[in-house]
């Protein structure tokens, strides 16, 4: 059996799913099976073999593969729980054994076995990988028949082969998945190293001050993070001063404008939060969020948040935050948080370059005011003798 279905991610995969996925329910049929249905006819002497697949979303029983079904039901892909035998199964793991269904409470009733006067019927569970029941192989008579032991265990061994047949199905899938996941990440780290890139080359280009350096990250960083506006901000007891930004129209005009001001209030912000020892804030979806509590220092946040604090030489100097206008219900890669983390990273380097070279310039100019009042004081000591050697002559 071949599988041509595109792989569902492992997370959030409902047993719907898998069954899709691995090409056992609403998929052509499987000759694999085919010849194993032909092959439970001959072993035990019966004119009819199946196996099926339980639906339980649609409450279903779907036809993987049939052999010598009546000419009316040759085209019958599925078979609706309440006209079906072998969902009696699907509550535990032995078999359905009926020597003559008109003496069996659980199926003399079934209107497709009466309507087919079908009435022996021999079937068994087919397990999914982790041991719960997917389905059933079973075999059907027009005649009353005590089946014996020999008879069960073919059937057993016949729907063992199904179960294995599905393990293979679902290793295969795993397969495709961990293959498609190992592109995925290979493809997302060259796009990482090619977006750090891309970011350094910008922030490191001459001629910029640093508030033009922090404009310039934070408009890469918005590209490459999905984002539409980000803010560097420092962060003084109850207040914000908004050292850079970048607003592509996320914020509402009222937002704009508080962000335009400084300083901007902390208190009840995400920035607030991003200071009590969070190594960063990650919400795709802000809307879950009563509309009080989604403020940033740019205003209420329409969709979407990133944040990380900032801290020069171990203190803490203040936040770095990203907005977008709408949710991202899937939230961000690895990659991406990475590269988000790489642009907290850089900013915090700079801003100790740039605490370093504003010391440097204190000193430099402590320095110059030193030298110059060291060569007043000696000009006017200079100057001092000369004053009184004229006032003596006198």
């Amino acid at each position: 059996m071949t599988l041509e279905h595109t792989p569902i991610p492992r997370a959030g995969r409902t047993e719907l799913d898998l069954l899709t996925a691995l090409g056992l329910i609403d998929a052509p049929r499987d000759p694999a099976m085919d010849a194993l249905t032909r092959l439970a006819c001959d072993l035990l002497d019966v004119p009819i073999a199946m196996i099926s697949f339980f639906d339980d979303h649609q409450a279903r029983q779907y036809i993987k593969s049939q052999h010598g079904f009546p000419v009316d039901l040759a085209g019958t892909v599925d078979i609706p729980y309440t006209h079906s035998a072998c969902i009696h199964m699907k509550g535990g793991d032995a078999p359905l054994v009926v020597s003559n269904a008109q003496d069996d409470d659980r199926i003399k009733d079934n209107p497709v076995v009466n309507a087919h006067g079908l009435r022996a019927y021999l079937g068994v569970p087919v397990y999914a990988p982790g041991g719960a029941i997917w389905g059933s192989f079973c075999v059907l008579d027009g005649v009353p028949r005590d089946w014996n032991a020999d008879d069960e265990r073919k059937i057993t061994d016949l729907a063992l082969c199904v179960s294995r047949e599905v393990a293979l199905l679902a290793g295969h899938l795993d397969g495709q998945e961990a293959q498609a996941e190992t592109q995925q990440m290979q493809a997302g780290l060259k796009d990482q190293a090619e977006a750090q890139e891309r970011i350094m080359r910008s922030f490191m280009r001459a001629g910029q001050s640093i508030e033009e350096r922090f404009a310039v990250l934070l408009r890469d960083g918005a590209q490459v993070l999905g984002m539409e506006s980000g803010r560097i901000a420092r962060v003084c007891a109850e207040n914000a001063d908004i050292l850079a930004s970048f607003d592509h129209g996320v914020l509402s005009e009222a937002g704009q404008r508080a962000a335009a001001d400084s300083p901007v209030g902390v208190e009840g912000t995400y920035a607030a939060q991003l200071l009590t020892g969070q190594d960063r804030l990650v919400l795709p979806d802000c809307t879950a969020q009563p509309l009080a509590r989604r403020t940033c220092l740019g205003g209420t946040v329409a969709g979407r948040y990133l944040g990380a604090p900032l801290a020069v030489e171990g203190v803490s100097f203040g936040v770095l935050e990203f907005t977008g206008a709408a949710p991202r219900p899937d939230g961000w890669r690895k990659t991406e948080l990475a590269l988000f983390d790489y642009i907290t990273v850089v900013a915090m380097a700079h801003l100790e370059i740039f605490k370093h070279i504003k010391k440097l310039r204190a000193s430099e100019a402590a320095i110059v005011s030193t030298l110059l009042d060291q060569r007043e004081a000696a000009r006017r000591a200079a100057v001092a003798p000369s004053n009184k050697g004229g006032a003596e002559a006198s």
